[in-house]
């Protein structure tokens, strides 16, 4: 991305001035192993460095003013090691719909193809039934920070429900549907395993239309399992996976793939 390439050559200069040592795999010595860099609305950056203990935290922290001046585009700076967010600004708005992005959430890596696709699925969703009748609920399964639900309440779900196990992420998809305004009956988000929850659910709670998007090892055994018995009308399965994919197809006989 443009906005990456520009912030490289600062990012060269910071890690000099620092003398932060890249991390050597086969004799186990230096610090920085990497950084990672997502880029967010208006270009802005989240920049996170992948260190090998916390011994170089301060001196990073007490030089962000030389990192700004080098990268102005720096809006979330973060240390990995278990995640010491730096900056005051704790999150970053992506230019997908109006999502916010927290360092350890998820979101599709390509910002253009990811807007493709959460408006394919609510094309898919939104369509009338054969009996003529709009789909009104929807769940939306390892939500992450809630794309494909809140892509629906844009195209006219009343009610649509995110669910991820990642506290982070669903707190970044309840920021997202309020500054949306977007109503917790209309849009709510719920932190839990995306399984035990839809299993948990009443037989009259299932909604219109479900949408799965797992990582790649896909939804599983016994999420098919529902899927294949919960007799919602609609599913949407969003793979990377296309081996898994095929794996939980074949678990679930009583849906048919469509499109």
């Amino acid at each position: 991305h443009p906005a990456i390439n520009r912030a490289t050559p600062g990012l060269k200069r910071f890690i000099r001035s620092l003398d932060l040592t890249p991390y050597d795999v086969p004799t186990k010595r230096g610090e920085l192993k990497n950084i990672l860099i997502t880029v967010g609305e208006n270009q802005r950056l989240m920049i996170r460095f992948v260190l090998r203990t916390r011994d170089r935290v301060s001196d990073i922290r007490s030089a962000l003013p030389l990192l700004r001046d080098l990268v102005p585009s720096a809006h979330v700076v973060t240390a990995n090691i278990h995640e010491i967010i730096l900056t005051r600004a704790r999150t970053l708005p992506l230019a997908v719909e109006g999502l916010e992005l927290g360092p350890r959430s998820f979101a599709q890596t390509n910002a253009s193809v990811a807007s493709a696709l959460y408006e394919q699925a609510s094309v898919w969703a939104s369509r009338p039934f054969a009996d003529g009748r709009l789909p009104e609920s929807l769940w939306d399964l390892y939500c992450g920070v809630g794309g494909f639900a809140l892509a629906a309440a844009r195209a006219g779900f009343p009610r649509v429900t995110g669910v991820e196990v990642s506290s982070g992420a669903i707190s970044s998809a309840i920021s997202a549907a309020r500054h949306a305004g977007l109503s917790r009956s209309a849009a709510s988000f719920i932190a839990d395993d995306a399984t035990a929850w839809a299993r948990a659910q009443s037989p009259e709670d299932v909604p219109d239309v479900i949408v799965v998007n797992p990582p790649r090892r896909g939804i599983g055994t016994d999420l098919a399992a529902y899927l294949n018995e919960c007799d919602a009308p609609r599913v949407i399965y969003s793979s990377c996976n296309p081996a898994s994919l095929a794996t939980d197809l074949a678990a679930m006989p009583t849906l048919r793939p469509v499109e």
